[in-house]
């Protein structure tokens, strides 16, 4: 095991006199009494080691707060260091489904001249929008299901990497559970299980009888006549090199297309003249490693004899490298960024001990969710029981993302108060983090590499790791830990990659560098880039870059019967399963609604003018609570730094109301539940097709 790394950037200047007064012995942070001091609920002032750690030397806290800055401000680049695949020609290869069968490609059912509900996206968005459907009476050939993979799973079918894992407890995160009767092998659930699963709640609604595969939705346009949208898109041939383009309506679209399936590559100077072999983590090629994903048969046999470069130590690569490091000849784990991978202790159920203590009575799955995002949001009280009780869980300021507040509902969301919010979540952070930085020295035996693997940023500004064998592979003598000091790669070459200012040859170069962030973009744009055109000739493209006008996350206006599942203006959690399985729930109340007063006839669904300013009006008035991830390492995040560009005022205030739902995953349930119980479809316009008789 060796460690490479270049010289460190020393042109970062550090406020140390401010930092000094917020963390001197006399100053409420360091004594716990800024509740008091800020109005924060929720810090017993009494006991104040529950959340921050006095015992954490003041010069320390200094020491990793200059880190932090100087770390940011090496990779402050924005999108422009990145290359979508899917859009390049000679990249392309990197972006195509190396799941098909060329031999029996699965194409899945015949499309339908007209169908109710058209869902774009076969995931867990795709499979939960159409069990609602049908448990909300609809029938399953009401539903056309399309995707551009050739099966169900979404994420889950295009990522099957080595070790792949799902780092949410598997009884939160796979989907109704309770509709299959399932218990999960382990408590992270495998790739393998979580793709199993999902076929086998596709298969227990009859969904694979309404799902076209290898599809892609191109074009769509509202008539509003007819009340219907008319659908263009195309699906591939068999043995042929065109695509066959497919016509028919649809009364309602459902746009379920997730954000973790499209491949992003760094722009690296001739990243397509390397010789070897190459791919990305998201299409993983075991016709170049070995093995196979079927049965997590993670036997890389034929790397034995390669040298082998991993690009990026995210997510997937934490997960990945153990493997690779097992079998690769040599490897070279290439780091702009370290993760902060705390461990994740992974456990087999029994599933005797499970429905004893887990899947007790019906319902459940809910409880166990809403508990989980209790803790994760930091509610205020927080439930006397932590179910699940886990590293998430005990993680006190993701809710930094989140928008919650910290701790509770203390932080009223004044710019007033941002920055004294601020410095509050870094002193109840330096803890956590500190942790996972001194579990590095007692796993990695090599100081110069654990020093080098260490996380210098606040623990919300990335999303967080668990595993327990990534960091022990440094210790193994064929790893070698390549740190290009915050900087992109200089360049590719037929050999190798020229990193630091040396050429580093190499057989296979895998890149494990994350996908594009679609979750910012209009829905249309998520789904491959597809035109929806809706009342009047607007566009849904045209409606996002104007300013985010929906109700509740889930419906814009301008483009009746299409609905999403935010992530804009809509809750935002740790846990998608539970947002997607609630917020389609609601879509379904919503158009049965409609249905009840148009007494069956075909309708048109949108938010009202109003409905949509009061909406947005509410989503503004909480956006100061996402402001901490201002500063931050740059990331997905942050947009990749960009949450800091100075802003106009009209940017600002239409930054604001496109933001995320603020105040906590339950708190809107809580609201949008109501809003339903209250009847009156408030702040929706509902428009019934003329009868023609």
């Amino acid at each position: 095991m060796s460690a490479q790394v270049a010289q460190p950037n020393r042109g970062i200047h550090l406020d140390v006199d401010h930092l000094k007064r917020a963390y001197s012995p006399r100053s409420p942070l360091a004594e716990g009494e800024q509740g008091a001091t800020l109005g924060i609920v929720g810090i017993d002032p009494s006991k104040p080691k529950a959340i921050i750690d006095s015992n954490i030397h003041v010069e320390d806290k200094l020491r990793a707060r200059q880190r932090y800055r100087e770390e940011r401000a090496k990779r402050l680049g924005g999108f422009a260091q990145y290359l979508d695949p899917a859009s390049s020609q000679h990249l392309s290869r990197f972006a195509e489904d190396p799941w098909i069968d060329p031999v029996r490609p699965n194409f899945g059912a015949a499309f339908p001249e007209r169908c109710r509900f058209l869902i774009v996206g076969t995931g867990i968005s795709g499979l939960l929008y159409a069990r609602n459907l049908i448990k909300g009476g609809f029938k399953v050939g009401d539903i056309h299901m399309i995707d551009t993979a050739g099966g169900f799973g979404g994420s889950w079918y295009w990522n099957r990497y080595p070790g792949i894992m799902c780092d949410l407890e598997a009884s939160i995160y796979l989907p109704v559970l309770e509709d299959l009767n399932y218990t999960p092998k382990d408590r992270y659930a495998s790739g393998e299980e979580i793709r199993g699963y999902l076929n086998s709640l596709a298969e227990h609604y009859s969904l694979p009888s309404v799902a076209s595969f290898q599809t892609q939705a191109r074009f769509m346009q509202w008539d509003e006549e007819n009340k219907e949208y008319n659908v263009t898109v195309t699906q591939k041939q068999s043995g042929q090199t065109g695509d066959r383009e497919v016509h028919f309506k649809a009364d309602f679209v459902i746009m379920a297309a997730g954000v973790l399936d499209r491949p992003k590559l760094p722009a690296v100077p001739g990243i397509d003249s390397f010789g070897g072999d190459s791919f990305h983590t998201a299409r993983w090629d075991y016709s170049i490693t070995g093995g196979a994903p079927g049965k997590g048969n993670y036997d890389l046999f034929k790397l034995q004899d390669k040298k082998v470069a991993i690009v990026g130590t995210g997510a997937t690569a934490v997960q990945a490298v153990p493997h690779l490091a097992k079998y690769a000849k040599h490897l070279y784990v290439i780091q702009r960024t370290p993760a902060a991978v705390d461990a994740r202790d992974n456990k087999a159920i029994d599933p005797r001990t499970y429905a004893k203590d887990v899947a007790t009575h019906p319902g459940w799955q809910r409880e166990r969710q809403a508990n989980f995002n209790a803790f994760t949001n930091k509610e205020d009280p927080l439930p006397s029981v932590n179910m699940v009780n886990d590293e998430w869980t005990r993680f006190n300021t993701y809710c930094a993302v989140l928008g919650t507040g910290h701790p509770g509902k203390g932080f009223d969301g004044s710019r007033e108060k941002l920055g004294d919010y601020i410095e509050l979540l870094h002193e109840i952070d330096i803890a956590r983090q500190e942790k996972i930085r001194r579990r590095l020295d007692t796993i990695v035996r090599d100081s110069k590499t654990a020093d080098l693997l260490k996380p210098w940023y606040a623990g919300w500004c990335k999303r967080p790791c668990f595993h327990d064998e990534y960091l022990d592979s440094f210790n193994q003598s064929n790893v070698t830990l390549v740190y290009t000091n915050g900087k992109s790669i200089e360049g590719a070459s037929a050999s190798g990659l020229l990193v630091n200012g040396k050429e580093i040859d190499v057989d296979v170069i895998i890149w494990s560098t994350g996908f594009n962030p679609t979750g910012m973009i209009d829905p249309a744009t998520r789904a491959g880039g597809m035109q929806l055109i809706g009342r009047n000739g607007v566009s849904m493209r045209d409606t996002f870059d104007s300013g985010v006008a929906t109700l509740h996350g889930v419906i814009s206006r301008h483009i009746p019967n299409v609905f999403f599942a935010g992530p804009l203006q809509a809750a935002n959690a740790v846990n998608y399963t539970y947002t997607t399985d609630c917020l389609s729930e609601h879509c379904v109340y919503m158009i049965q609604s409609a249905l009840r007063r148009s007494g069956g006839a075909k309708v048109a669904l949108e938010p009202s003018e109003q409905g949509v300013l009061e909406w947005g009006n509410r989503i503004a008035k909480g956006a100061s609570l996402l402001g901490a991830v201002v500063g931050c390492t740059p990331g997905y995040l942050n947009g990749e730094g960009a949450a800091d560009r100075p802003k106009s005022a009209g940017e600002r205030a239409k930054g604001a109301r496109g933001a995320t739902y603020t105040g906590g995953s339950e708190a809107f349930m809580r609201e949008i539940g109501e809003w339903r119980r209250e009847g009156s479809m408030k702040g929706m316009e509902v428009r019934v097709q003329e009868n023609r008789s």
